[in-house]
């Protein structure tokens, strides 16, 4: 099941640019996480420019029947990415304990 979530978030961030709420995001694009995080059963992570300021990056990783969804704003996309992929490497290890 929680791989299924994974690939509706997939398919669902697909568009360059879209409105929640009254914020706009632009420049929407997927990103590679770095091979030596733990591998999850299946994952999936993008960055995009936030109206409110910013770029933030999120990440959604699944492992047997647990997810998690992770997100980090900086003033930059690199800086973000950066934050992105320490706190997912810890959630992938995590994860790892979890099912154990």
């Amino acid at each position: 099941m929680a791989e299924d979530i994974v690939a509706e978030v997939r398919k669902t961030v697909t568009c360059p640019e879209y409105s929640a709420g009254q914020t706009q995001h632009t420049q929407v694009k997927a990103v590679t996480l770095p091979k030596d995080i733990a591998q999850p059963d299946t994952s999936h992570a993008w960055c995009l420019t936030s109206s409110n300021g910013g770029e933030v990056c999120y990440s959604v990783l699944a492992q047997q029947d647990l997810i998690s969804s992770i997100w980090a704003k900086a003033d930059s996309r690199e800086e973000a990415l950066d934050v992105l992929t320490v706190t997912t490497a810890l959630a992938a290890k995590r994860i790892q304990v979890q099912i154990r």
